[in-house]
């Protein structure tokens, strides 16, 4: 089995390049943030199971998160994260009036009898850490303990300490943010919830940073791409191939 984990916006306002991308990678699902209707639309005309949540709003406009299959997927349940659509509170985050991590999206998957929850999230950018932190730990706990889990999403974990005081005035960093680094507390939050990360590598090359993840539990992992093609994304896509523990092994098309 292959999943997928990518932010597709940056330069794909229609879905060409998502659709060539799914077809080149065949992930048995996909996890993608930032996905607008018309995405959606063309999607399922393409024959693509599509399950939708709220990812973040600018003004008026609704962006989405989307967990894509060739396989209809589950029932699917949505965890508001940001239900009071609080604009992010920091100078960037007003000056872009970005309403941001507004859902979660988890949908249960039943691959040859096993239940596995599939969950795509993308956390809020202008905002700090802390926020961050909050956000994530709301989302991790509150998936059940006992299933197979697959978490995939931007977690926007750009805080360094040799970043960090450049950013703060900006997103809105406090003094115990500066010192984080957001992908060894990330890793460590993951493990407290019985998930291991899986990606090690810079997935936004624009500044060189790791922003995305993808969480595993009770999964075998044979293999992590990050992608060197962005497909008019700003982000690198992620692939995994992982299979049931019990060896039983499922093709990823």
């Amino acid at each position: 089995m292959r999943a997928a984990c990518w932010n597709v916006l940056d330069e794909n306002a229609d879905a060409t390049r998502i659709l060539r991308f799914l077809d080149d990678c065949a992930p048995t699902v996909a996890a993608l943030q930032e996905v607008t209707s018309g995405h959606a639309t063309t999607l399922r005309a393409a024959g693509w199971a599509v399950c939708l949540a709220n990812d973040f709003a600018r003004d008026d406009t609704i962006h989405h998160l989307a967990l894509v299959s060739r396989r209809p997927l589950g029932p699917h349940r949505v965890l508001p994260v940001n239900a009071d659509r609080m604009i992010s509170p920091s100078i960037m985050g007003r000056w872009m009036r970005w309403t941001e991590c507004l859902d979660a999206l988890t949908a249960a998957w039943d691959v040859g009898g096993t239940g596995i929850d599939v969950t795509c999230i993308h956390l809020s950018c202008a905002v700090s850490p802390t926020r961050r932190a909050r956000e994530r730990d709301t989302i991790l706990s509150a998936l059940p303990r006992d299933r197979p889990a697959i978490v995939m999403g931007d977690f926007n974990a750009f805080g360094r300490p040799w970043l960090s005081p450049l950013a703060a005035p900006v997103f809105g960093f406090g003094p115990g943010d500066l010192a984080r680094h957001e992908l060894r507390d990330l890793r460590a939050a993951a493990l407290a919830h019985g998930l291991t990360p899986v990606v090690d590598g810079a997935t936004y090359p624009r500044f060189g940073l790791q922003l995305d993840q993808v969480l595993v539990r009770g999964l075998d992992v044979d293999r992590v791409q990050v992608l060197p093609e962005r497909y008019g994304s700003d982000h690198r896509p992620i692939l995994v191939d992982f299979r049931l523990p019990e060896g039983t092994d499922f093709s990823a098309r």
